[in-house]
């Protein structure tokens, strides 16, 4: 009999039932760890990744022309849906 190879095929099974061991604690507890901390995760540094901001994007403004323009549209609406209401009493 070949001890190296039985006691490499032993080694080998034992990997194995301590992976599974793992993935049943890890399923039993829901998948966090035994040393999971409660509240809001802290920031990461980022160390050498490129710091660089995201350009600001710019805030779209309406002319006044084109707010009265809306504003009298529904009006008009609002003017329609009453008249409606009105006429039905």
């Amino acid at each position: 009999m070949n001890f190296d190879r039985m006691i490499a095929e032993i080694e080998l099974e034992i990997a194995r039932l301590n992976l599974a061991k793992a993935a049943l604690v890890t399923a039993s507890t829901g998948g966090a760890s035994t040393k999971s901390k409660l509240g809001r995760p802290a920031k990461v540094a980022s160390v050498g990744l490129g710091t660089t901001k995201a350009p600001k994007v710019k805030k779209r403004t309406m002319s006044a022309a084109a707010r009265k323009k809306i504003a009298a549209a529904q009006k008009a609406r609002w003017a329609k849906v009453h008249a409606e209401a009105t006429a039905k009493k």
